[in-house]
């Protein structure tokens, strides 16, 4: 993927389409990778979705952001590439826990 986005980066839309495509693939590469504490499955469900949130929050900002950063898409798609791959991790790590309870 990082390739198609290298040689065609540059094309207009096919580039941001692209980039946006690629920001979603590095998501989900984070999110197989990320571990979750047993412990913290017994949580209420407003301290379990709160826990959640910081933990992709910080999964995007630790892992996938620099990658955001040098594709150099206008401020208004990265927002919107940041609040999907945060999503894709999110729904991830949820999966992961629903697993462990289940």
């Amino acid at each position: 993927m990082k390739t198609l986005v290298s040689l065609f980066g540059w094309v207009p839309v096919l580039g941001q389409s692209l980039k946006v495509a690629y920001v979603a693939n590095c998501a989900r590469e984070v999110a197989t990778g990320i571990k979750i504490d047993k412990n913290n499955s017994d949580l209420k469900a407003d301290e379990l979705e709160k826990h959640i949130s910081e933990m992709a929050n910080n999964a995007y900002e630790e892992n996938v952001k620099p990658q955001v950063d040098e594709l150099g898409l206008p401020d208004f798609v990265t927002n919107k590439a940041s609040e999907k791959a945060i999503d894709i991790i999110s729904k991830s790590i949820k999966e992961k826990y629903q697993q462990k309870v289940s």
